[in-house]
């Protein structure tokens, strides 16, 4: 797939494409579906992402004065729509250590009303989707450190714990090793 231009030659951006392209292909990320056409430009910490399947939809008014309150003058997430009925916000957040890192939050139908926590393959088909390449984890906090503001999201957020992606890695180049999911 050849990456879109933002006012640089195409040479340019497929070299800046490619910079950060995997290097061996055992570290290739599983790909969208061929019926999902997906492209990202990165705009520093934002990111457009063009899907057939997913909507872009402006953030909630009434949520913005929360956002910036934690926030600042952060630019709150994207949220996207998709026509199955899941809802998404994407975004780059602030961590504690000073970097920012992507959480998406995703949900089906109504939170609280007609809702329902998405299924594991509709999560990762997001994930997959809304933010190819990016490395995700779910956490699991102690129950006192939690904030259920709707009770049918997911959340899902960058992981850059080189351990982890580095044991990811390992697992997916032995069950290549043995045949196991080859279609990947």
């Amino acid at each position: 797939m050849t990456p879109p231009t933002t006012g640089k030659g195409r040479a340019t951006a497929r070299k800046e494409a490619s910079a950060h392209a995997p290097r061996r292909p055992h570290d290739l990320w599983r790909r969208a579906p061929s019926a999902l056409v997906v492209t990202t430009l990165a705009l520093a910490d934002r990111a457009v992402t063009r899907n057939a399947e997913w909507t872009r939809r402006p953030f909630p008014a009434e949520a913005l004065p929360a956002w910036k309150a934690v926030n600042g003058e952060h630019p709150p997430p994207e949220c996207y729509q998709h026509r199955n009925g899941l809802s998404a916000m994407v975004g780059r957040e602030r961590w504690a250590d000073g970097t920012r890192r992507w959480h998406v939050s995703l949900r089906f139908g109504n939170p609280g009303v007609s809702g329902r926590v998405p299924s594991w393959d509709e999560l990762v088909d997001a994930l997959h989707a809304l933010r190819p390449g990016v490395p995700f984890v779910i956490g699991v906090p102690p129950r006192s450190w939690w904030m259920n503001v709707h009770p049918d999201v997911l959340h899902a957020w960058e992981t850059r714990d080189q351990g982890l992606i580095n044991e990811w890695r390992q697992n997916a180049e032995a069950a290549h090793a043995i045949g196991v999911n080859r279609d990947r």
